[in-house]
């Protein structure tokens, strides 16, 4: 089916190239050309990973690297699409016939083999294109709507004890409910009758439950604040941990710590964290140094390091033969199981974050004016960079390493806060992260009551609420970005 109706698809392909307008002005329905193409390519998809299962960057390696042809960079898509398809079988049948001479081929299957060498191909493509990626407006540009801006408003009218009181009341509140709420509620009465001694499964419950909806509130506070730095800085939206590939890089190094040493303590799994953030980061901040961190080209950069870090992440899982099923669940990332060891880890990192960002709040303002603003001013903006991005990558691997690579809070919590009205980061950090506390919060707890007495992993849910998300963000900044372009 798929082949029968692909050319009646690529004839009104070739004039979206020329853009929507001349599209139109030619006949071509934009959005139902869009749509079929969109099934067809959906279906071919289908068809190949039943065959072959999922293999990575083939339908992103191929056709790029024809368009670096001088000759085939013109070409229509009549000619460009069977190109690409000799192309992808060429790369598909050279790199499995590369892993069976290598006598690799019971460790190392052609899936992770075309990661290897599809990524660096892809990252170079990226670097080289870094000019065509288009420039992305940051969240602090749009405006907010009157009614968030007055609930924002309203709250930094409290002034801070006012404020810090309704906080930690709402904390307070956030965590009774959570704790209270499953298949077995917990009325007031028997939170009293647990903490007196008289309800011993009451006070069973409060002993689950506590420690994880504590370690969901944090670590989601350390990964909202890390990405309102991280988007601060690169000037990107979608520059949160999960993008930039800090959160599966610090997954991939803790996988591989723990299937070595897997009684390994709460400190070595947090530098073992650190170190696979930490060169996520500067392997994606490196490639996009020349090209003063383009915002597409930076996400596309981290997307594409952060898929073969989650390649390497699953190859290392089918290696390991005692409990492979217990790596699967923390690589999804969740709060099931943690108790107060991960609380107690984590709690340092909040305390410290506190004034680190607050101090960062001021210097984050003044770069929003721009480089050459922020040094007339005074702001050593060289500097700041990497320490603000140092700052915010040790606040998501510490989360990371407390309940596994969770995504998409990174990104979101910052977007919310926007949209609640925070223009300053003074705001925005705290409302961010009380946006992202609350988001996995409440993960956490559809993740113990949807499907009870089963569980859905947290990372599981913000990840079907967060992939939409980043793909509408996609839609409204193309569309932005044609409507300036006019």
């Amino acid at each position: 089916m798929p082949l029968v109706a692909l050319p009646f698809v690529i004839r009104p392909l070739n004039p979206l190239a020329l853009g929507d307008e001349a599209a139109a002005a030619a006949g071509v329905r934009v959005d139902a050309t869009r749509l079929a193409a969109t099934i067809v390519a959906v279906a071919f998809t289908s068809v190949a990973v039943s065959i072959a299962g999922p293999l990575s960057y083939v339908g992103l390696v191929a056709p790029n690297l024809l368009r670096q042809v001088r000759g085939a960079r013109a070409a229509r898509l009549g000619v460009l699409v069977p190109l690409s398809a000799l192309a992808g079988g060429a790369l598909v049948l050279a790199t499995d016939s590369a892993v069976l001479a290598s006598g690799l081929d019971a460790t190392l299957s052609t899936g992770v083999a075309i990661a290897l060498v599809g990524t660096p191909l892809m990252l170079a493509m990226i670097r080289r294109g870094a000019a065509w990626s288009g420039v992305l407006h940051a969240p602090a540009d749009r405006a907010a709507g009157s009614g968030s801006t007055r609930v924002v408003g309203w709250l930094e009218g409290l002034g801070w004890p006012l404020r810090t009181v309704l906080f930690v009341a709402a904390g307070v509140l956030a965590v009774f409910v959570g704790v209270s709420a499953g298949p077995e509620w917990l009325s007031p009465a028997r939170w009293l009758a647990a903490m007196s001694g008289h309800d011993a499964l009451a006070r069973m419950l409060i002993d689950l439950r506590m420690p994880r909806l504590l370690c969901a509130l944090l670590a989601g506070a350390l990964l909202a604040v890390s990405g309102v730095a991280m988007q601060s800085v690169v000037r990107n939206p979608l520059a949160g941990p999960e993008v930039l590939g800090v959160t599966q890089g610090a997954g991939l190094v803790t996988l591989f710590a723990l299937s070595t040493w897997p009684l390994m303590g709460h400190v070595t799994l947090a530098a073992a964290a650190l170190t696979g953030g930490a060169l996520s980061l500067a392997i994606t901040l490196a490639l996009n140094h020349r090209h003063r961190y383009a915002p597409l080209a930076v996400a596309l950069t981290g997307i594409a390091i952060g898929a073969l870090w989650t390649t390497l992440a699953q190859w290392l899982i089918t290696q390991e033969s005692v409990q492979p099923a217990r790596f699967v669940v923390w690589l999804v990332g969740g709060t099931y199981g943690r108790s107060w060891g991960e609380v107690s880890m984590l709690l340092p990192w909040c305390v410290l974050a506190v004034p680190v960002f607050a101090w960062l709040a001021r210097p984050l303002d003044m770069l929003a004016l721009g480089d050459d603003q922020a040094a007339a001013l005074g702001l050593p903006v060289a500097a700041l960079r990497p320490l603000a991005l140092t700052i915010a990558t040790l606040a998501a691997c510490a989360a990371v390493a407390a309940v596994g690579p969770v995504g998409f809070i990174g990104l979101m919590a910052p977007h919310v806060a926007t949209m609640l009205g925070a223009r300053r980061h003074r705001t925005r950090l705290w409302l961010a992260a009380a946006c992202g506390a609350l988001i996995l919060g409440l993960a956490d707890l559809a993740a113990r009551t949807v499907v009870a007495p089963r569980e859905v992993p947290a990372g599981v849910l913000t990840a079907l609420i967060g992939a939409p998300y980043l793909l509408g963000l996609l839609i409204l900044e193309g569309r932005r970005a044609r409507r300036t372009g006019r």
